[in-house]
């Protein structure tokens, strides 16, 4: 059951968290912001006044958050009276250093440029750099953008790896591996004919100093960098079908 990296001094473990849409069970909620996908507790974000990013509302549409007939987490930005109502979740539970596996279906012919999908992991009591490692899908508001990048976040600034994935109907799956040295973040994109993913992109940075993660959460968000002025699709939807976290226990 475990094993030792010698390179990296640390044990490896078997997957602490497997959240899978194939063998997802939904408990019933305890109240309308905290609900049960796979193997843990997520809380969803609600927002009526104008907040970030992108000063948005969050929550607030009965469709934003939803967990669909396989059990897999749906996030989609709907329509309430005059405004857009953007979606975000995010964990219950503390992660620390580990391997993170998402995969994800997009609709992402129909994303428009203003759109922001966010995989992330975020430490509300850290500031400025708040252990925030993005993965992010968006043109951020210009079509002549690639609509992806890795993000990591440091006290003074903010490291960016920007790539290309296709506009169209995809499969994605990210990996997210962080060391007590090193941040690495891949993006692999999954081929419907020999039914395999293979790398998009990849990057590595220096974890920096002052990442500790002792209050870190996972989040999913949807949002919107700026107001649309066009009908967002209904078949514009991001739908998490697993997450997979194996933890690093380290030996020193």
């Amino acid at each position: 059951m475990f094993k030792i990296n010698k390179d990296k001094r640390y044990l490896s473990i078997i997957p602490l968290f497997v959240f899978s849409g194939m063998f997802s069970i939904v408990i019933a909620q305890n109240n309308n912001s905290t609900f049960q996908f796979g193997n843990t507790t997520w809380n969803k974000r609600t927002s009526e006044k104008r907040a970030g990013p992108g000063n948005n509302i969050f929550g607030i549409h009965k469709q934003n958050i939803s967990i669909d007939k396989n059990g897999c987490l749906v996030l989609q930005i709907r329509k309430k009276g005059d405004n857009y109502s953007c979606a975000e979740v995010y964990s219950t539970f503390f992660f620390k250093e580990g391997k993170y596996e998402i995969i994800v279906k997009t609709n992402a012919e129909h994303f428009t440029p203003e759109m922001v999908l966010g995989i992330f992991l975020f430490d509300s009591s850290s500031p400025p750099h708040f252990n925030e490692i993005d993965i992010e899908f968006s043109q951020w508001g210009r079509k002549e953008n690639k609509n992806s990048q890795f993000a990591i976040h440091t006290n003074n600034k903010i490291l960016v790896h920007r790539f290309l994935l296709p506009k169209e109907k995809i499969i994605t799956k990210y990996i997210i591996d962080v060391s007590q040295q090193n941040i690495t973040i891949s993006s692999l994109l999954y081929n419907q004919n020999n039914k395999e993913y293979y790398v998009i992109d990849k990057n590595t940075f220096n974890r920096p100093d002052e990442f500790k993660f002792q209050s870190t959460r996972f989040h999913f968000n949807l949002w919107l960098t700026k107001p649309l002025k066009r009908k967002i699709r209904k078949s514009t939807k991001v739908t998490i079908t697993s997450f997979k976290y194996t933890p690093y226990i380290y030996t020193e």
